[in-house]
């Protein structure tokens, strides 16, 4: 004899079975961080920044989604992620009056920008799956002599009651890679002391 399902418990496994399906389907997630529109930090009158940007994370994935109570597929990075950092800090340090040219050891003034990290983590709770991205570069910039060095980190948390689409964990992954650069290119003492 076979038994009913309530409704409320077909659809409860239904739903179950939607977010386990999604979870399992790979992502590839490519990198484009906006700047946001602002007056320029320093006027650095057309001095010239060597700038280098390194990819140093131990893997391109930025993490693996959640299922109904299983971890899902890796989602990947499309393309190189270093040269699009490269070509967004350029486009930053432009709008501050510089003039950025390929790296050179022997420049007197340079920028050398590591991404240590650009993590995706997310995990099931009752009711919601919490995503929380993370992204970590390091900067050394140089002006002959006199050098600075930082670490800028962002993190952005999310929470939603399904297992995010790929369009949804590009915009997460993109605006924490966003609010680092932001960091960067509003550092008043980093190009201070490139404009010098």
């Amino acid at each position: 004899m076979m038994k009913i399902l309530k409704p409320g418990v077909a659809m409860l496994l239904f739903c179950a079975l939607i977010v386990q399906g999604c979870a399992y389907s790979k992502q590839s997630v490519a990198i484009k961080p906006t700047l946001q529109p602002g007056e320029p930090i320093v006027q650095a009158a057309n001095k010239t920044v060597a700038l280098k940007v390194v990819d140093e994370r131990t893997t391109a994935d930025f993490g693996r989604r959640v299922g109904a109570g299983a971890m899902g597929e890796l989602i990947s990075s499309q393309g190189d992620v270093a040269s699009v950092i490269q070509e967004k800090i350029t486009e930053g340090l432009k709008r501050n009056g510089f003039v950025v040219e390929a790296f050179n050891a022997q420049a007197v003034r340079s920028m050398q920008v590591t991404l240590r990290a650009i993590e995706y983590n997310s995990g099931m709770g009752l009711w919601s799956i919490s995503t929380k991205t993370a992204a970590m570069f390091k900067v050394v910039g140089r002006n002959q002599d006199a050098v600075y060095e930082n670490l800028y980190r962002a993190e952005v948390e999310d929470r939603s009651p399904t297992t995010a689409f790929a369009e949804d964990n590009e915009i997460l992954i993109n605006r924490v890679v966003s609010e680092v650069l932001g960091k960067i290119l509003q550092d008043k003492e980093l190009l201070a002391l490139l404009a010098r």
